[in-house]
């Protein structure tokens, strides 16, 4: 069973002509603007055909927020979606929709069988034909859209209930500026520019009356878009290839966010690991920290 699934930005809605008119879309369309969910216009592209029958399922419904719309107004979004969806088809496809509130859980596909899976959050479904449009794109090429994520992504800090970012971060250390590192492992990324949307700073230092029995490096939470890197990577000592493979490996989490197989959740897949390798020195970093473990672990916290 082959699922995909990401957190957050898709394909640019496709441009007319040049020669029938060379401008961009207006602020109003729903592609290009954030609206609220019930300020969206009552006619949309497929809402003249006959509305097919489609599975909706609803997640969670009892802890979703009070920002959700009522339920009426989710299955009229999720029957367009379909529309969309099955207008692109050249034989009828079982589509089943599931909704959730949860807002680590934007969208992911599972291809089947028996049927072809679309598990989304509610607050996508302003979009109703796009992302049918961008599923069948992905039904067809068997892999989400490149730019689907930094889609969903430049939408996520207004979404409602929405975590913000951090405007609290410290950058410089004592001998480490972070932007900087950040800035020099992005060269490995197919689009270097794309370290510019994630955050990046100091964490605390932990405290305690002993070394822990382990240390967490580094954070990413795609969220809010907030690189963490531990302070012990500050310390005098610990070598400029380390630090840069730990801030190299919290991007790669971005830009190859977490996997859904069924119940289980794949933090770590082929796709991420395949990134990860292209740091020249990830083998030679990981076996520095394996070897001054103890070393980091007693640095690693106040008492």
């Amino acid at each position: 069973m082959s699922q995909l699934q990401l957190f957050a930005g898709v394909t640019q809605p496709s441009r007319r002509p040049a020669g029938n008119a060379a401008r961009p879309l207006p602020r109003s369309s729903p592609f290009e603007t954030d609206i609220r969910f019930m300020r969206l216009p009552s006619h949309t592209e497929h809402e003249h055909q006959a509305i097919q029958p489609a599975t909706v399922e609803f997640l969670q419904w009892g802890r979703w927020s009070a920002d959700a719309p009522p339920r009426f107004e989710i299955e009229r979004r999720a029957q367009l979606l379909r529309n969309a969806f099955q207008a692109l088809c050249t034989e009828p496809i079982d589509l089943r929709i599931q909704v959730n509130g949860a807002r680590s859980r934007w969208y992911y596909m599972d291809f089947g069988p028996p049927c072809v899976t679309i598990r989304l959050h509610w607050w996508l479904l302003q979009w109703p034909s796009f992302v049918g449009r961008m599923s069948f794109q992905t039904l067809q090429a068997q892999k989400l859209p490149s730019n689907f994520d930094r889609w969903i992504g430049e939408r996520a800090a207004d979404f409602p209930g929405a975590a913000k970012q951090r405007t609290d971060l410290v950058t410089q250390g004592n001998r480490i500026h972070l932007v900087e590192r950040l800035a020099v492992v992005s060269k490995f990324l197919d689009d270097p520019a794309r370290y510019k949307e994630v955050q990046v700073g100091w964490r605390r230092r932990g405290s305690g009356n002993r070394p822990p029995s382990t240390i967490r490096l580094g954070t990413m939470n795609v969220r809010t878009r907030t690189m963490l890197i531990h302070p012990v990577l500050d310390e005098p000592g610990v070598p400029l290839y380390v630090v840069d493979m730990v801030v190299w490996h919290e991007l790669c989490h971005w830009v190859c966010p977490p996997k859904e197989h069924g119940r289980r959740r794949s933090i770590h897949h082929a796709e991420f690991l395949e990134l990860e390798r292209r740091y020249p020195d990830l083998d030679r970093a990981n076996q520095w920290i394996r070897k001054n473990f103890t070393w980091l672990a007693q640095n690693s916290f106040t008492e």
